[in-house]
């Protein structure tokens, strides 16, 4: 689970009488939008970069909704939480950058071998286009 969306409980424990789908932060919907504003065709890179985008969405709301507020005996951070979100985005989007580039490594891999694998042998392979002008 790369983000926390669970229906809240109450003070006990127990699961919140809210209708499920009204008790998450975002729906089924919102999240297949974040899916699908990614472009790559990594699934893992579109995974953590939908997550990331949806952290980015709670920080928002958490800055604009509950701000810094201290009475008696409460005290609530709300920019604390937002930056703990950030951070948390900016790791998702780190571990996405290194998986589209160890899939670009391995691709660029198997793009060389099928080149090689097209270049001719013997003569054909020494002429004047392939080393220029020294044969």
């Amino acid at each position: 689970m790369l983000i926390n969306d669970l229906p809240p409980k109450t003070a006990a424990g127990e699961p919140s009488p809210l209708n499920p789908t009204e008790s998450c932060i975002f729906s089924d919907r919102d999240l297949e939008v974040l899916y699908n504003l990614e472009v790559s065709y990594i699934e893992r890179v579109k995974v953590k970069r939908a997550a990331a985008r949806a952290l980015r969405r709670m920080a928002t709301d958490e800055v604009i909704l509950s701000k810094k507020i201290t009475t008696q005996d409460l005290s609530v951070d709300g920019p604390a939480v937002s930056s703990a979100l950030l951070e948390q985005a900016d790791k998702l989007d780190a571990e996405a950058d290194r998986d589209a580039g160890e899939a670009a490594g391995v691709g660029a891999f198997w793009q060389t071998l099928d080149q090689l694998d097209n270049q001719t042998e013997g003569e054909e392979r020494r002429s004047a286009s392939f080393y220029g002008s020294i044969w």
